[in-house]
């Protein structure tokens, strides 16, 4: 479910609505005129007002990707219905601006078309646009670019083969880095007897797993794996051969 920000919003509402209205015989000329119109006007009403929500709607009007697809709804006579923001605190450094728009009058679409534009509220500019915008679809529309890298070593002592590594895990959702962090894994010893091992430990402010494995007769395995900014994260089995 998702959660939405309305704060200093009815003001962009109010504005670019009043300014692109459905028409009979309205043109993609008279649309953008009337939407350059309308941002010039949310421009002077909004001087003063801070809100993140505020400033990304700002940034999101401006783009012209977002202005060349609002016009683009209009003209196919969708009902333009509001701008919010979504909450989505996972996500530092960016700003979801929701575009809402109800199906042409005298249709049924089963797909809104809705859009959402993305915010990198740090450089101030629209980084995708989702067009269509399907709610029940989003967490497969924020999916993670995830890079695990595990390097291992280890060594064999007496009856036990021990193994240990460097551990390095960067997450990215809408090319903003929400996790990232490295560290020393604690060292696993597996034998015969003792063919599985785990242990949890520390990497950058969350606890996560390492696991090791006996595999055939000498060869160690090592695995790290977690959850880091509401993602899943697994390094897969690295091995060493201690004959």
């Amino acid at each position: 479910m998702h959660i939405t920000t309305r704060v200093t919003i009815c003001l962009a509402v109010v504005v670019i609505t009043s300014s692109v209205t459905l028409a009979a015989g309205l043109d993609a000329k008279t649309a953008a005129a009337q939407y350059d119109s309308g941002l010039a006007e949310l421009e002077k009403q909004s001087k003063g007002v801070s809100t993140p929500c505020a400033r990304a709607i700002l940034v999101a009007v401006k783009d012209s990707g977002v202005r060349k697809t609002f016009i683009k709804k209009v003209l196919e006579g969708h009902i333009f219905e509001g701008v919010s923001c979504l909450n989505n605190p996972r996500i530092p450094g960016v700003q979801e601006v929701l575009f809402d728009f109800a199906c042409k009058p005298g249709t049924i679409c089963l797909i809104p078309p809705a859009f959402l534009a993305v915010v990198d509220t740090r450089q101030n500019k629209v980084v995708k646009i989702v067009d269509p915008y399907i709610p029940h679809l989003s967490s497969k529309l924020r999916k993670a670019d995830i890079d695990v890298d595990l390097s291992v070593d280890g060594e064999r002592r007496g009856d036990e083969f021990c193994v240990w590594g460097t551990i390095s895990v960067k997450i990215k959702v809408w090319g903003r880095t929400v996790f990232s962090a490295s560290g020393d894994t604690p060292t696993l010893c597996v034998s015969t007897d003792r063919p599985h091992v785990s242990s949890e430990f520390s990497l950058g402010g969350v606890t996560v797993k390492a696991e090791g494995k006996l595999e055939g007769v000498s060869k160690a395995c090592l695995k790290v794996s977690g959850k880091a900014a509401g993602f899943e994260f697994d390094s897969g089995w690295r091995c060493k051969d201690l004959n």
